[in-house]
């Protein structure tokens, strides 16, 4: 999740004539965005590079049509927004979980206070537990009700 929406976006793309006549779309794209650190959840700075090759076709059918080692991007207009072909590269390259790189998070003492509350919080109620005898007991009456039932009969 970023942080906002600040950071910095260097590209280069050249176009050119692809397979069977199609634009071909070609270039690099690298940015550095500000995320949550799942981690410590403070800020972290990360860079995030993406290489782009895609054939720009007209329909979904072109698209489906693409041999199998070969990206697409459907636009039915005549020109290609460049904004959202390099918004999409860059979502697709971001990494699945966003954080500092090792070593390098540190938790607020806010959070550090909230976790250590947890705990505590946790450990008491598992304690209460464990004490409280008005717990329910499921299977408290089932020895009553097998009374005699598994008991040999001598026949």
């Amino acid at each position: 999740m970023l942080v906002d929406d600040s950071g910095e976006v260097a590209a280069e793309v050249d176009f050119r004539k692809g397979h069977k006549r199609k634009t071909l779309v070609v270039g690099a794209v690298a940015a550095t965005v500000k995320v949550v650190c799942q981690n410590c959840m403070a800020p972290a700075n990360i860079d995030i590079n993406a290489t782009v090759r895609l054939l720009i076709v007209g329909s979904d059918d072109e698209l489906a049509a693409l041999a199998e080692n070969d990206d697409g991007m459907v636009c039915v207009e005549e020109q290609v927004l460049l904004v959202d072909l390099l918004e999409d590269e860059l979502i697709l390259s971001m990494p699945m979980v966003g954080r500092h790189l090792d070593g390098l998070c540190t938790p607020s003492p806010a959070l550090l206070a909230a976790q250590m509350a947890a705990e505590k919080q946790t450990a008491a109620e598992t304690a209460k537990a464990v004490t409280n005898k008005d717990t329910y007991k499921a299977f408290a009456g089932l020895g009553a009700l097998t009374a005699g039932m598994f008991d040999k009969k001598d026949s």
